[in-house]
């Protein structure tokens, strides 16, 4: 998947300014978010991207 900004994109069906709908997602080792955008007047998937990776903290047991 692609880096990207969230920010506002034209939908190339009606016109309109489409907002991206920003996931978190778990993929095991690391923590993605997402940007997600949807055509705002059809409801039709656009595109999406990276906003950022973060990689997963591995627990440590306390010592005694």
């Amino acid at each position: 998947m692609d880096n990207v900004q969230p920010k506002k994109i034209i939908s190339p069906w009606s016109g309109a300014l489409s907002t991206p709908k920003v996931k978190v997602r778990d993929y095991g080792n690391e923590i993605v978010t997402e940007a997600w955008w949807y055509c705002p007047t059809t409801g039709k998937f656009i595109t999406k991207g990276v906003i950022e990776r973060q990689p997963k903290e591995t627990p440590t047991k306390p010592s005694l």
